[in-house]
């Protein structure tokens, strides 16, 4: 594809389309780590103010997040068990999204993505810089 092309494809995103490609580029909160669920993104963009919400169409759901992932070239994965419950939801079951590293990722047993999921979440929130912490790869193995 070439260059012209995609911005002409960003250029045509909807609000929350584009919110969620920026945010992935940039990796801004909620899409610094590379596995994310969709129930964690929707709790954790409701502590945009609620101007910058009121602002993203449509509305930020489990339908219209996922198909702003599909649309950032997010990948869906396996329905996970966590093993524990998310502290934003209360989910303990949740389907995974690779961010970036989708090749490595879709690879990998659910264990494995759990094992990463938490391990990334948890550098997450002790770090707020974490993407000073993972370098420009974003990955951790």
């Amino acid at each position: 594809m070439t260059a012209a092309k995609k911005e002409m494809q960003v250029d045509a995103l909807g609000s929350l389309d584009y919110w969620v490609h920026e945010a992935i580029a940039n990796k801004a909160p909620p899409f610094e780590t590379d596995l994310i669920s969709v129930e964690d993104v929707i709790t954790r963009m409701n502590r945009l103010t609620w101007e910058a919400r009121k602002a993203l169409r449509p509305d930020a759901n489990e339908k219209s997040i996922s198909m702003a992932l599909k649309k950032a070239g997010a990948l869906k994965l396996d329905r996970v068990s966590l093993g524990k419950e998310l502290d934003t939801t209360g989910a303990s079951r949740t389907v995974l999204w690779a961010i970036r590293g989708q090749t490595m990722m879709k690879g990998l047993r659910p264990a494995k993505l759990v094992e990463i999921f938490w391990k990334q979440r948890d550098e997450r929130i002790n770090n707020p810089n974490l993407s000073e912490v993972l370098g420009s790869s974003g990955c951790v193995s």
